[in-house]
């Protein structure tokens, strides 16, 4: 969900606050790179934070471009990271592809079911860093599902999540079956846009067992309006974490 909002950051640097012609001699057309995050270093910030926890491995195929006056196009590794946290309410999940490219999920146990309470999304183009909080209300990762909202600093979201029924999957040679929810979104407020996310969650533990979501939003500038794309999918390789 959400995690696609136009970088405002990079385009207010880049084309509205220096021009184009500034990017281009300052070198940032020229220096979009985009570094993998490891595993391995998923395991070593998870140990040193002191927190309780563990990481999870995902098979994994996705890319996300912006494209303006300028344009750029990051390819993810296809092992990446699920960092899972304990929180007060439930779990903190946190996903992380690129040095610079991450989000993290906070899920809830309620008496209505799991519940998406909040999403902080890090997206990162041409050395500039942009990071954005949503809460979020109604957002019920259960069988029914139901309309929800969530609002950040920049506007708003409005969603329904639908339960698709039980899946079943194989990970690391063991049949595990899954609960299939599909969040779609719509994006407003300024940015506009439309999003998709699919949950498969393992009963009980809430883990999801695959993710695959897709973006199409973009955001006006003085003249014209800047593109954002996303499109990745998880597969989790093994139920066993690293520590």
């Amino acid at each position: 969900m959400l995690r696609r909002l136009i970088l405002g950051l990079v385009i207010a640097l880049v084309v509205v606050g220096g021009g184009l012609g500034v990017a281009v001699a300052g070198g940032w057309l020229l220096h979009d790179s985009a570094k993998p995050a490891s595993v391995s270093g998923a395991v070593t910030r998870l140990r040193t934070s002191g927190a309780r926890g563990a990481v999870f491995v995902y098979a994994t195929r996705g890319t996300e471009s912006l494209n303006a006056f300028v344009s750029a196009r990051h390819v993810y590794p296809v092992r990446t990271a699920v960092t899972v946290i304990a929180t007060a309410c439930g779990k903190r999940l946190t996903w992380t592809a690129l040095e610079g490219r991450s989000t993290s999920w906070t899920l809830c146990r309620t008496g209505k079911g799991l519940e998406l309470r909040s999403e902080v999304e890090v997206h990162s183009f041409f050395g500039r860093r942009d990071r954005t909080t949503y809460s979020c209300k109604g957002a019920l990762l259960r069988p029914g599902g139901g309309a929800f909202r969530c609002h950040s600093a920049r506007g708003r979201v409005d969603g329904e999540m639908r339960s698709l029924g039980t899946e079943q999957f194989t990970v690391g040679g063991r049949r595990l079956g899954a609960l299939h929810m599909r969040e779609t979104a719509r994006v407003a407020g300024g940015d506009g846009g439309r999003e998709t996310t699919d949950w498969w969650l393992q009963p009980g533990t809430g883990l999801p067992l695959r993710l695959a979501f897709t973006s199409r939003t973009s955001r006006p500038l003085k003249v014209g309006r800047a593109h954002y794309r996303e499109r990745a999918d998880l597969r989790l390789v093994s139920t066993s974490p690293r520590r």
